[in-house]
């Protein structure tokens, strides 16, 4: 998806709008099953994975798919469009940076202190090119906050560990 998503900015960048376009099809699509997938394997990995890994890589799917149906839905206003893509691009790199050595013992600052470096970076952007925040900056890190403060607490709870134990 990262791939995808950078081939996209370089199309875009480029003037080769109508490309994206026809590709951006292809690429709603991949998302899809990308999301799919990753739900088959993280219902495969509750057995050898944390609850907080499990219950965290579940939500990330789900802001993942919501950031992904917005900027499609935004496809025709290119600044929330841009970014709503862009924040779940950020979101759904943290599987992978969880899964980055000794980055296990340090969850979930090893996740969140990247992203929120990158989400820091957006809305510098932001400011030093609109002088304000987008409206698509901010509900995008807006609902990622959401998502972690339900994801930590839940993955502690008496209910998280009956999910857990449920898929097993």
């Amino acid at each position: 998806m990262v791939l995808a998503f950078f081939g996209q900015t370089l199309l875009v960048s480029s003037g080769r709008i109508r490309l994206h376009r026809s590709l951006g099809t292809a690429g709603a699509a991949l998302a899809a099953i990308v999301v799919v997938l990753s739900l088959l394997v993280e219902v495969r990995s509750v057995r050898r994975e944390s609850a907080l890994v499990v219950l965290g890589d579940m939500v990330i799917l789900l802001v993942f798919s919501t950031l992904v149906a917005g900027g499609v839905w935004c496809r025709r206003v290119p600044d929330a469009h841009k970014r709503l893509m862009l924040i779940a691009s950020i979101n759904l790199v943290a599987p992978a940076i969880a899964r980055w050595p000794g980055a296990q013992s340090m969850l979930p600052i090893s996740v969140v202190g990247p992203q929120l470096l990158l989400f820091a970076v957006l809305i510098l952007y932001d400011i030093s090119s609109r002088r304000r925040v987008h409206p698509a900056t901010i509900w995008g890190v807006a609902l990622y906050f959401v998502a972690l403060g339900v994801t930590i607490p839940l993955a502690s709870s008496r209910l998280g560990h009956a999910l857990i134990e449920g898929l097993k």
